[in-house]
């Protein structure tokens, strides 16, 4: 079944490829590589220094280095080849989706940080929301390039999403003592 939904997916997205969506399914992978979410984190820890948010600076690289490690552990270990045809190239294994890891466990420890905030409630639901669709824009880009198949979106996003709860988790124990 697996198997099935990845190939129907590949097919998919190879039948609705054009020009100008390539460029910008392109630019939105850009926002789930490893060197941009890392000057993104470096910018946010820097306005988290300011606010004096100690304890959500540990949390953010805490989940990020734990979301890097484990899906680079799982690539090499899995070693499953990337589907044919991509339209950009990469050069590591396929599962899980690195991008779809960071971009979970990243964005989502962003709308973590929004919810928490004092912020209004229009800043709040905009923030989150907008943070919400890059996520998934991030994991739609990856299928869209054909640099991985759908079982290997989603078992980023799962394994990012628990590095993300487990980080909120820690952060709620850290909290409370």
């Amino acid at each position: 079944m697996i198997n099935y939904l990845d190939e129907k997916t590949i097919n998919f997205f190879d039948s609705i490829r054009t020009p100008l969506l390539n460029k910008f399914f392109i630019l939105i992978s850009y926002f789930g590589a490893g060197d941009v979410v890392i000057f993104i984190v470096a910018i946010v820890t820097i306005f988290l220094i300011i606010k004096r948010r100690k304890g959500h600076i540990f949390m953010l690289w805490i989940i990020l280095i734990a979301s890097i490690l484990s899906a680079y552990i799982l690539k090499l270990a899995i070693h499953r080849p990337r589907p044919l045809g991509g339209i950009v190239e990469e050069t590591l294994f396929s599962f899980p989706s690195a991008h779809a890891v960071l971009s979970a466990a990243f964005y989502g420890f962003l709308i973590y940080l929004i919810l928490q905030s004092g912020k209004n409630r229009p800043f709040k639901f905009f923030g989150s929301a907008s943070l919400l669709i890059l996520i998934i824009l991030i994991g739609f880009s990856r299928l869209y390039l054909g640099v991985h198949y759908l079982s290997d979106v989603m078992a980023g996003y799962l394994l990012g999403g628990l590095w993300l709860l487990a980080g909120i988790k820690l952060a709620s124990l850290k909290s409370s003592k």
